[in-house]
């Protein structure tokens, strides 16, 4: 730790443990401190400090430090180069929720590290999302090609936020864990069975060719220009339950026509607002109320 005299006269210290501490521990050990996290090697974090070693040689900022107020405890710890900071400093930028992007910008040498970060991200979603059931929110949008189905999600929730499904052959091997999953050009798709899971709360693992990604979307949206009534025409035929427990899992229908957008509940939109018969109320997977 050492001294300095800026604007006011302040207290720098570095401080390394030897086994993992919560920032919050530190906070709470120091509530008016400011901290942040430390890069590089312990030795270039000591010169920082105390303003020594070649890079503070001829800097103007070692004539702020006191060198009478320097104070060291304990043993310069031996590192490889910093390799295992570096590693602890990247696995908490990602634990932070930080995308490879926020990353580089922050720590542009941890570009060799992509790889990485993505198998860490993984790692961290899988054990966050493997008991937890997430409440889903599923919507059916329905409307003409132009008609601002795709703009009004992405502008809603952010486009980094959504996860556009285009590539039926392979739809999930680029998702990267957003909140907001995006199911475009919809037509009987992917098979209803495996929808019925992607469209489950329970957890779940997408399958992708080069490393399987488990979900963490808690919004769905389903986007057509097909009425949803036309969707897996053969299962509605020749098996009406399974047609009913996809039906189950859409909450609301939003129909885009003539520049307007019209949002129903699902009951509402089977029915169009008419009275069913009790024959017909028995192929309806909701019932009023």
């Amino acid at each position: 730790m050492s001294d300095e005299v800026g604007k006011t006269h302040h207290t720098h210290v570095y401080i390394l443990f030897q086994s993992p501490v919560r920032f919050s521990t530190i906070k709470r050990l120091f509530p008016e401190a400011h901290i942040e996290k430390a890069y590089g090697s312990s030795i270039q974090n000591r010169d920082y400090i105390f303003k020594e070693g070649e890079k503070w040689s001829k800097d103007k900022k070692r004539e702020t430090n006191l060198p009478d107020t320097h104070e060291e405890w304990g043993e310069m710890p031996t590192e490889r180069q910093g390799e295992r900071n570096d590693l602890t400093a990247l696995y908490e930028l990602i634990s932070e929720g930080k995308s490879n992007y926020d990353i580089l910008e922050e720590q542009p040498e941890f570009i060799t590290q992509i790889e990485r970060m993505d198998k860490v991200r993984q790692i961290i979603q899988e054990e966050s999302y493997k008991d937890i059931f997430r409440n889903l929110e599923v919507d059916y949008l329905y409307g003409d090609t132009g008609s601002g189905k795709t703009r009004s999600i992405m502008e809603k929730f952010g486009y980094a936020n959504v996860f556009r499904v285009t590539n039926y052959k392979h739809p999930f091997d680029q998702y990267k864990g957003q909140d907001v999953i995006m199911f475009e050009e919809f037509q009987s798709s992917i098979h209803i069975n495996q929808m019925l899971i992607y469209l489950d709360g329970y957890p779940v693992t997408l399958p992708c060719r080069y490393s399987d990604k488990v979900a963490c979307y808690t919004k769905a949206y389903i986007l057509s220009n097909i009425d949803l009534k036309e969707q897996y025409p053969d299962i509605q035929t020749y098996s009406p339950e399974t047609w009913k427990a996809f039906l189950r899992r859409i909450h609301k229908v939003q129909v885009f026509k003539n520049g307007k957008v019209e949002t129903y509940s699902l009951f509402d939109y089977l029915n169009e607002f008419q009275m069913l018969t009790a024959e017909q109320m028995t192929f309806c997977p909701f019932k009023e109320g």
